[in-house]
């Protein structure tokens, strides 16, 4: 192997950054080994330096958000701040210990500004969010939103993901043995401390299970409403029939579970407002877990009008077996038609067009 030679350009990087963070600094801008670099130092009459670096807080700040909004690497800003990859680590660690550059490299993947204005949409998500998902606060600061559905419904997290212009990606997870449903999941993970103060602001925040209630937004609001509870009863509703019925004609019910004020809330709701169910809330004897039910054939129909008109987002499991209960009776259910790559909308075909009328 032939002798590489140090070149006039090699000395004045050595030179310029050795006293400043030793053969680790360096070694980001030359393709020598540690020790070649050292030899070389030594050489050229040269002292690494015998303190740690060490920056301000306010340059820890500065970096902090660099990772976090810019999207910068820690490798990229080694030339801006000396010190190599390590030392720039370990001085922003000095201030803020528990930070995590792997968290915080995340930040920027994601549209921060998602929840600002809320529309049907954000509507349909945060009632997903309220059921199915969680908000995370570590110690590192980094607020996180997870949101996780079984694998056959990822496609509605890549749908999210792709409103959010999420850089990430949709992950795969295997459950633990021990966990009594053993299905892989799929899980949509990213950090956004301006998106979960958004949801705090309606109710929804770490530890949601046993406290959240129905933010007054959607309430107030009928045409978000709908949408909202279509988000919830994706994550915790139910569309079925009981099994001892005859085959010639289902009677199917709609029900919804979750903690009591919410369950309260939406029971009182429907059935005031719109004359769905009675209202009735069965709470468990041993938790705060309630659920109630909507029952009864036209009842359902009229639901289904009211959740799926306009929708945009939407199991299409828990919608199909919804349909069904329009089908038996010779109703036409909304179709789903292709409005944009990768999206798909319901809209009235048929005898949908006088779904509204036919029970009104």
């Amino acid at each position: 192997m032939s002798r590489q030679f140090w070149t006039e350009e090699e000395d004045n990087i050595v030179k310029e950054h050795y006293p400043k963070g030793g053969s680790k600094l360096c070694k980001n801008f030359l393709n020598r080994t540690n020790e070649a670099i050292r030899i070389r130092a030594v050489k050229l009459k040269l002292s690494a330096p015998d303190q740690k670096f060490t920056i301000s807080k306010e340059t820890a700040d500065k970096i902090i958000n660099q990772i976090k909004y810019e999207g910068k690497t820690l490798k990229e800003l080694v030339p801006i701040y000396g010190s190599f990859i390590g030392g720039l680590a370990r001085s922003v660690k000095d201030h803020y210990p528990n930070i995590n550059f792997i968290s915080l490299s995340s930040y920027h993947r994601v549209n921060h500004n998602y929840f600002d204005i809320i529309g049907p949409d954000q509507a349909y998500f945060i009632g997903l969010i309220l059921t199915d998902g969680c908000i995370l606060e570590p110690k590192t600061g980094h607020n996180q939103i997870c949101l996780g559905l079984q694998i056959g419904d990822k496609y509605i997290l890549d749908q999210f993901a792709k409103e959010l212009n999420y850089k990430g990606e949709v992950k795969i997870y295997n459950r633990k043995k021990r966990e009594f449903n053993q299905q892989p999941t799929a899980r949509l993970r990213f950090c956004s401390e301006k998106l979960v103060n958004k949801l705090k602001e309606l109710g929804i925040g770490p530890r949601k299970s046993l406290t959240v209630e129905i933010p007054k937004l959607f309430l107030e609001n009928e045409h978000l409403f709908w949408h909202f509870l279509r988000g919830v009863m994706d994550g915790n509703g139910t569309v079925s029939y009981p099994k001892n019925q005859g085959i010639n004609k289902k009677y199917y019910n709609f029900g919804i579970s979750g903690n009591s004020s919410v369950c309260d809330t939406l029971a009182k709701f429907l059935s005031e407002k719109y004359s769905l169910g009675t209202g009735k809330v069965f709470k468990s004897l041993t938790s705060n877990v309630s659920s109630f039910q909507i029952t009864g054939n036209k009842q359902m129909q009229k639901l289904y009008y009211l959740l799926y008109k306009d929708a945009k987002f939407f199991l299409t499991r828990k919608h199909d077996k919804f349909s069904q209960c329009l089908i038996q009776d010779g109703l036409q259910p909304f179709i789903l038609v292709e409005t944009q790559p990768g999206y798909q909308s319901l809209q009235p075909f048929g005898n949908a067009l006088t779904l509204e009328t036919q029970l009104s």
